[in-house]
């Protein structure tokens, strides 16, 4: 990573909260939403529901654990109290340390899947066979997995019927960023409404045949950001020379790359 801190980049699926830190990542952007973000709204969803409990199931990877960390500082002087079980992501005994999380159902019934879908399948396939599952039960999932992600056997197989595994997730509820603008009549800097992209999307999708993704607004709008940026600084780019040495210092290219800067 050195060797781009001085390239700016832009992203529209990195939702790491780390990449927030402009101490580190100074020339680094992103059209999706931080990770830091989803805390306040769950504690909003939880006062809004009155639930003062919730489980945290938590994958070890860093995206996962910062939002742990975030949610338990967003909520660290009210009333609502939070517990979480993890598991490492490598972890074939999954099972053993999902009846340990579902042996304390009793106290709570707010179930977060803090992981990556494929373990979530196996989370959801356990709590099926558990009867853990609404009304008594609630579970919170991230918006950005994939449709119909719980019937995914590409990546893991799980001992449960797709009945069970609906049954199971029946009434959960979804936390993600709003994909496009509440005024879907407004123009934007494209020129086009969101309901226009939105029918210029489905159509062109359904022409060349391509899969449905979640983030398609936000890959348009980075699209669109690079576009107004590069036309912002085009007469700086201009004079700019690439093989001054500040600029091979700061990015680390002279000693970084096998090629010459003049080919």
């Amino acid at each position: 990573m050195c060797m781009y801190t001085c390239i700016s980049q832009i992203s529209y699926s990195s939702a790491l909260a780390a990449l927030s830190d402009r101490s580190r990542f100074r020339n680094y952007f992103r059209t999706f939403p931080s990770f830091e973000d989803l805390a306040p709204a769950i504690a909003s969803l939880m006062r809004h529901f009155n639930w003062s409990r919730i489980a945290f199931i938590t994958q070890e990877e860093n995206l996962f654990t910062k939002a742990l960390s975030d949610f338990r500082t967003e909520v660290k002087d009210t009333n609502i109290t939070v517990i979480d079980r993890s598991f490492k992501t490598q972890q074939t005994d999954l099972g053993r340390n999902i009846r340990d999380i579902f042996g304390q159902s009793e106290d709570y019934r707010i179930f977060f899947l803090n992981m990556y879908s494929d373990k979530g399948r196996e989370i959801i396939c356990e709590a099926a066979k558990r009867g853990i599952q609404y009304s008594k039960y609630v579970w919170i999932t991230y918006g950005w997995y994939a449709t119909e992600w719980w019937l995914d056997t590409s990546v893991t197989q799980v001992d449960c019927t797709e009945e069970e595994l609906v049954g199971a997730l029946e009434n959960s509820l979804i936390i993600d960023a709003h994909p496009t603008p509440e005024d879907e009549n407004a123009v934007t800097v494209s020129g086009y409404t969101s309901k226009k992209y939105m029918e210029l999307y489905s159509e062109k999708r359904k022409d060349e045949g391509y899969s449905d993704t979640i983030v398609h607004t936000l890959a348009f709008d980075a699209v669109w950001a690079l576009a107004i940026a590069l036309n912002r600084t085009a007469s700086q780019l201009d004079e700019m020379d690439y093989r001054n040495s500040d600029i091979l210092e700061c990015s680390k290219l002279q000693g970084s790359l096998n090629v010459s800067l003049d080919q």
